[in-house]
């Protein structure tokens, strides 16, 4: 496995929808793992998307109620722990190229935290 770091944070999200300017991370599991694929840590958490609903196709997809994320942290609230989570790890995800990672990108600018 070609990696540069010693620790790889896979990660997985559920959203509102599909549209990167519009929907929010409703939800976020992360997993760390050394090169040879052994747990080193986990981190999930549900996300208030702060009014925007979820589209009847993303919640076909996730199952997640708009009940469900009431109460929840903002992500401007987990966003310093992700960050901190994934320091010092590569990224492994599925659709993360074209899906998860922007969004991820997206809501950790937003939130001002720096991820990178």
């Amino acid at each position: 496995m070609l990696t540069k770091n010693e620790k790889i944070a896979w990660f997985d999200i559920e959203t509102t929808g599909l549209d990167f300017d519009t929907d929010k991370i409703i939800s976020i599991a992360i997993v760390t793992t050394d090169q040879k694929g052994n747990v080193i840590n986990s981190f999930e958490s549900k996300v208030d998307p702060c009014g925007v609903k979820s589209s009847k196709e993303a919640f076909e997809k996730h199952g997640i109620t708009d009940e469900e994320l009431v109460g929840m942290p903002k992500f401007s609230e987990i966003a310093p722990m992700i960050a901190t989570f994934m320091e010092g790890c590569d990224i492994g995800c599925h659709n993360g190229i074209k899906f998860d990672i922007p969004f991820l990108m997206r809501e950790m600018d937003n939130a001002g935290v720096y991820f990178g």
